[in-house]
């Protein structure tokens, strides 16, 4: 007879009464325990999308949220952000636009290493400090739309070092921020986009104080200005903190002398020619500035606005960056310290001169009350830079594919535990009956409707003595005439 090179196997039923039972029951339970375990590892996929909160859309909550990391197999990740220099970029407060001036790291040794791009990932901005507020003034180089809204208009900019951490360690930028009440129509941007009077109420109060201020200064310089005949047709004033109070209490804030003025003022001296006066060039601070007269301090009735705004512009860049803490407490939220620095508000929005009210209808008039707004939280939260990021979300494959990788890795799954349950059967309870001899017999009595009902067999020693049953041969008559056919047979085959 040919011999294949494959094979096959006998095969019998089992004889225990609880093996179907456990078959359908387990075997559905692991379907679908297998299937709900084949959505979390093969159902989901990873697509693309923009984000302005990487932290949230990264750890989005769903039913996978809680599962050990090795049995989901799509991960929500977001990249970092390359942010290059001199690009403009908001906080998550929109306040201030700021120009990102400079990056840098310390390395070891206390080596300063200049980077030329800001990598970031959502990192809350730490130890905001402003080294200089800078304001300008320009009478003649501006626009017809910006002369027709201000006879004199300038900016105020600030110069603010922060820092944030990292897995390589803290990375310092240098962010300008800049403050243009009434721009040019080329620049495109605005500020304070979302505070009012009940949602970021400090940085509200904040641009009440700079707006008001800044709107006042431009006056007094115009005024000032009238009363010479060479007059002033720029300016600027620089404004820093005096290296003493870098840690400054409740007190030393509220200071009138807590920052230092220096100032260049120009002025024309014939058609072709122009030439520069310098005022104020030791850094004199308010009280030195009423005391001096002459030629060191110009006669200039803004002084006093000029310490305003910088005071209110200072505390306002450090809401909008998120700094408020023991050695630098801020004026915007603390009720007490911004009702007494509210106070000349009124009066100041009273005394302005019409041609310099333009855009001051939307911002606060007079000075803070907390008894009119018990409920306003003035807190300052920290702050972030916001920009846009590149994440990849966790969304659910579209049905065809779902059920094809679904029903795959089922029947991969479940033909494995088929033979484990096979294997344990075979081993633990079939094993035991092996040593018996192979055309193991059982008692007539046994056998009902051709089923076994007891699943005891007969020990070897009964099947070779044989037995007599009531309704047939013995197997040993059996045996016998098997003998004496194949004997027949073998004679048979002889004469032939």
């Amino acid at each position: 007879m040919y011999k294949s090179l494959y094979s096959y196997s006998l095969t019998r039923h089992y004889p225990y009464r609880w093996f179907t039972p456990v078959l359908v029951v387990g075997g559905v339970i692991a379907i679908a325990g297998f299937s709900i375990l084949n959505v979390a590892a093969q159902g989901y996929e990873l697509t693309p999308r923009s984000s302005v909160n990487p932290n949230e859309t990264s750890s989005q909550r769903d039913w996978l949220s809680n599962w050990p990391t090795f049995l989901v197999g799509a991960h929500p990740s977001c990249e970092d952000t390359v942010i290059p220099l001199q690009a403009q970029i908001y906080t998550n407060k929109s306040a201030i636009p700021y120009t990102i001036e400079s990056v840098w790291k310390i390395a070891d040794g206390e080596q300063i290493e200049n980077l030329g791009s800001l990598v970031y990932h959502n990192q809350p901005l730490q130890q905001c400090n402003i080294s200089s507020i800078v304001s300008d003034f320009d009478i003649q180089a501006r626009s017809a739309s910006q002369m027709a809204m201000l006879p004199v208009g300038g900016t105020v900019t600030t110069t603010a070092v922060c820092y944030f951490g990292s897995k390589e360690g803290r990375t310092y930028v240098q962010l300008n921020g800049l403050f243009d009440p009434v721009g040019p129509s080329y620049r495109n941007y605005r500020s304070f986009i979302y505070s009012n009077q009940s949602y970021q109420a400090n940085l509200y109060w904040g641009h009440s104080m700079m707006r008001t201020y800044w709107a006042d200064m431009m006056w007094k310089f115009a005024e000032s200005n009238k009363k010479r005949g060479n007059r002033w047709y720029n300016g600027v004033v620089f404004v820093d903190l005096l290296p003493e109070k870098q840690i400054a209490t409740e007190q030393d804030i509220m200071d009138k002398d807590f920052l230092r003025l220096d100032c260049f003022l120009n002025m024309r001296q014939d058609p072709d020619t122009r030439t520069f006066i310098e005022f104020c060039d030791s850094r004199k601070n308010m009280t030195m500035l009423a005391e001096l007269g002459g030629d060191d301090v110009p006669d200039l009735d803004f002084w006093e606005s000029i310490n305003n705004l910088s005071k209110a512009t200072y505390f306002t860049v450090l809401a909008d960056l998120g700094r408020d803490d023991a050695s630098m407490p801020n004026i915007l939220s603390r009720p007490s310290l911004l009702k007494d620095f509210t106070q000349g508000l009124a009066f100041t929005r009273e005394n302005l001169g019409t041609a310099f009210t333009w855009g001051l209808h939307d911002i606060g008039t007079k000075s803070f009350d907390p008894s009119e707004f018990p409920s306003v939280d003035l807190a300052i939260e920290p702050a972030v830079l916001s920009t846009t990021y590149l994440c990849k979300v966790r969304v659910l494959k579209n049905p065809a594919n779902l059920i094809m990788a679904v029903l795959v890795a089922d029947i991969v799954f479940v033909s494995a535990l088929w033979r484990l349950y096979k294997w344990v059967v075979d081993t633990f309870w079939v094993g035991e009956a092996a040593t018996l001899p192979q055309c193991a017999c059982y008692k007539p009595e046994e056998v009902k409707n051709g089923e076994v009902t007891d699943e005891e067999q007969i020990p070897l020693q009964s099947i070779q003595s044989g037995f007599t049953s009531k309704d047939g041969p013995s197997v040993g008559d059996i045996a016998g005439k098997s003998r004496s056919t194949e004997q027949i047979a073998n004679r048979s085959g002889s004469e032939a």
